[in-house]
């Protein structure tokens, strides 16, 4: 593993070949462990990280039967497979609506990030523990933000 170094200045490596690298030992480490990616997914368009931004997961995504939804870069361009230039025209089509579908992402990681800092992790090792913990914190992360918005007393 190669070490973060500093150069005059600058780190050794740059941020658009670390990504591909962690591209290709992400991928190599889902072969290596026998993982896929689901054969039948649940969802209509999948809205991976903006660093994962490239045509073969485009592709994949797409023969999967979902909409992918990566956030685009200024350096990318056009050209590619049918499935990166479909991304790309329906992101230009309805930037609003496309924005909008893609932020649920944001939403999301924010509303795991508050569960996280107010829960904590889940401490419990059998599956069956942890289920009814994950369950437990659920229903007050629930009644919590109820009483928040006053529709519950405490």
């Amino acid at each position: 593993m190669a070490q973060w170094k500093k150069k005059k200045g600058k780190y050794l490596f740059n941020k658009k070949a670390l990504a591909k690298v962690f591209r290709v030992r992400f991928l190599a480490a889902l072969n290596e462990n026998r993982l896929s990616i689901p054969e039948n997914p649940d969802g209509h368009f999948k809205i991976p990280h903006a660093g994962f931004n490239c045509r073969d997961l485009t592709s994949a995504i797409a023969n999967k039967g979902m909409e992918p939804m990566i956030f685009p870069k200024k350096s990318n361009k056009m050209n590619g497979d049918v499935f990166w230039q479909r991304m790309y025209y329906s992101f230009y089509d309805d930037v609003v609506s496309w924005l909008i579908k893609y932020h649920q992402r944001s939403h999301t990681e924010s509303f795991h990030s508050s569960f996280k800092r107010s829960f904590g992790i889940v401490t419990k090792l059998k599956l069956n523990a942890k289920f009814v913990q994950v369950c437990a914190r659920i229903v007050l992360h629930n009644h919590k933000r109820l009483c928040y918005f006053g529709l519950v007393g405490d």
